[in-house]
């Protein structure tokens, strides 16, 4: 699945390094900047953005109700 557009996303994620992997194994993502254990910056293939989408690990203590972070 093919990328086309994405501008400055951030999603707030309880596992930081198992999502990067998904965004760059199935989405064709690079990592563009990584805080260790806590944000990633990854940018789509052929973006002119410096990143495109931001990830930031909220861990476990961060985990609402629902299964969703948001």
């Amino acid at each position: 699945m093919a990328v086309r557009r994405l501008n400055h996303a951030v999603l707030y994620v309880t596992d930081l390094a198992r999502v990067v992997e998904f965004y760059c194994y199935a989405l064709g993502f690079e990592v563009r900047m990584e805080i260790p254990d806590r944000a990633a910056f990854l940018r789509s293939p052929e973006s002119a953005n410096d990143h495109d989408l931001g990830l930031f690990e909220v861990g476990d203590a961060a985990r609402p109700q629902n299964p969703y972070v948001g």
